[in-house]
């Protein structure tokens, strides 16, 4: 049987709106899928008050600011990366990379399932139709092996191809919501792939984007020519309440 993960992330400023009461149920529940395990990663507020969530699967995991540079060494990326600290404003900035990149890391240590969807904090789905678009997703990961990331709509058109369905392909990367098949990220995926300096990602995003998760996978899918497939919105939607 196919084993399905959710994770989500909070940090200090953002744990009492992840826990106030319902706001976690009504993002996982958005999905309409019954979940394996919910994964909620706290970085940076282990000294936090939260209110227990009332679903029966939730598993909180603390980063504590000492591990930090080993969980970035797991998956081989050097921890000292001038360029990328000046680039993301250093530790105290609201895109510093490494607090970007550990959640997802955290997480994928932390899960034993088949697939993980990955939802930061302020996402949740919008609308849907009758199957689960994370059904849709995994069919499209196992049938196509140039497709690495499966997100659902978000309202827009770019694009550089489409599948055989026509669902849209793009290197454009973005790490707000998406499926992705966690043995492929753990054992498959470069983390710290070479990148020349050059800001000429697709869509032009902006500098913080070239050491975040989102830039890192972006980095390793386009010498390899591997795709984020992004879902018509008849078939899901999904809603970013921008909380920052």
């Amino acid at each position: 049987m196919t084993t399905v993960d959710f994770a989500t992330f909070c940090c200090t400023k953002d744990i009492d709106r992840l826990h106030a009461p319902g706001v976690l149920e009504a993002s996982v529940n958005s999905h309409r899928y019954q979940f394996d395990n919910v994964i909620v990663i706290h970085q940076r507020c282990s000294d936090k008050l939260f209110n227990k969530s009332s679903l029966s699967n939730v598993r909180i995991v603390t980063i504590n600011n000492y591990q930090v540079d080993n969980i970035l060494t797991d998956f081989n990326i050097n921890p000292v990366n001038p360029l990328g600290d000046e680039l993301t404003h250093g530790p105290t900035a609201p895109h510093y990379w490494k607090w970007h990149v550990i959640n997802h890391l955290t997480a994928l240590r932390n899960s034993t399932s088949d697939y993980i969807v990955f939802s930061d904090a302020d996402c949740y789905i919008k609308e849907q139709g009758e199957r689960s678009w994370i059904d849709i997703g995994i069919d499209l990961l196992k049938r196509y092996r140039d497709i690495l990331i499966i997100s659902p709509s978000d309202g827009g058109f770019m694009h550089e191809a489409k599948t055989p369905e026509g669902y849209r392909l793009t290197q454009n990367i973005s790490q707000q919501m998406f499926l992705c098949e966690r043995s492929r990220f753990i054992n498959e995926v470069n983390f710290d792939e070479y990148w020349d300096g050059n800001m000429d990602a697709v869509g032009g995003p902006f500098q913080e984007y070239y050491n975040l998760l989102e830039g890192r996978l972006w980095r390793y899918m386009r010498p390899r020519g591997l795709w984020r497939c992004i879902l018509p919105t008849d078939i899901v939607r999904y809603w970013h309440d921008g909380w920052h």
